[in-house]
């Protein structure tokens, strides 16, 4: 829609210069003049580019032409002296596209009566009362708010209980099996299944590492393949840099880490890792790197 109305004024211009009855379907009794012309290719134009449109758009189904025709008259129809009108009709339109756009990616539902009654009070405000807002400060509430009601939402999804669930049960089940996996304060628990030797490695270390990460069924989701590379600390999940910092030189571990020390309720799809998924990593810390070592 946004590449429609860049196209206008283009679409004008095209169409003075093609109004010389070229066009089978123009009745040439009523294009008289340039103006005739240039008032039948404009609607002519944007007609047949939303018919294309819907025709290709997977919501084509919900598209009532009576109402889009309504709508546009209703926009034609104000009266375009009021300046102050426009504006508001303009910054309407921007309010109901973010209500829109909140709930459909978020979920977050705005009440247009609380937000209304809030923009009334801020326009009317005399200069200097206390109680307005700084433009800059509002913005920023606004947006710790979304982040906040965006984490509270996906907290409480059904994917994001039922995979913080099945990650605590995997966790204790494997504890339950094996004796020799241990518990950190955090939730972080590990096996080490080789020691190393020498000191334990610091946040700040570049450390020559192998891994493989793993779902909990068991499906891997990414690795080194084998080969080194170069991990510090400090720039890891929280789990995986408790873990590192739990090995020295030549360890080798095994670590079953929660959501809340991973990836948490934001997941990472790229990698296929879904909100509060528990991972599974098997690493092997070679030793410092030799850049590292050499200092």
């Amino acid at each position: 829609m946004k590449k429609l109305l860049l196209m206008a004024c283009a679409a004008g211009l095209m169409a003075v210069t093609s109004c010389n009855g070229n066009s089978a379907s123009a009745d040439a009794t009523k294009l008289a003049t340039a103006q005739d012309s240039l008032n039948y290719y404009m609607g002519s134009f944007y007609g047949s580019m939303i018919s294309q449109q819907m025709k290709n758009s997977p919501d084509s189904a919900k598209f009532n032409a009576d109402d889009f025709i309504k709508g546009i008259n209703t926009i034609l129809a104000s009266d375009t002296t009021k300046q102050s009108y426009i504006q508001g009709m303009n910054l309407g339109f921007q309010l109901l596209a973010t209500m829109q756009q909140f709930k459909a990616q978020d979920n977050i539902e705005l009440n247009s009566d609380k937000v209304m009654a809030a923009l009334k009070a801020a326009l009317n405000a005399q200069k200097g009362d206390s109680t307005i807002v700084d433009p800059m400060a509002a913005r920023m509430i606004v947006g710790n708010l979304l982040e906040r009601l965006h984490k509270e939402n996906m907290q409480n999804s059904p994917e994001a209980i039922k995979n913080k669930k099945a990650g605590e049960a995997f966790i204790d089940n494997e504890m339950k099996k094996d004796a020799t996996i241990k518990k950190t304060n955090s939730g972080l628990a590990y096996k080490v299944t080789k020691a190393g030797a020498g000191e334990t490695f610091k946040a700040s270390d570049a450390i020559d590492v192998k891994y493989v990460g793993k779902h909990i069924d068991g499906k891997e989701f990414d690795s080194s393949r084998g080969e080194i590379v170069k991990f510090t600390p400090n720039s890891m999940t929280p789990g995986f840099k408790e873990a590192l910092m739990l090995m020295n030189p030549g360890a080798e571990m095994t670590i079953y880490v929660p959501a809340d020390l991973a990836y948490g309720i934001e997941g990472q799809p790229q990698a296929g890792i879904q909100s509060n998924e528990t991972l599974v990593f098997d690493i092997v810390t070679v030793g410092l790197s030799k850049a590292e070592a050499a200092k």
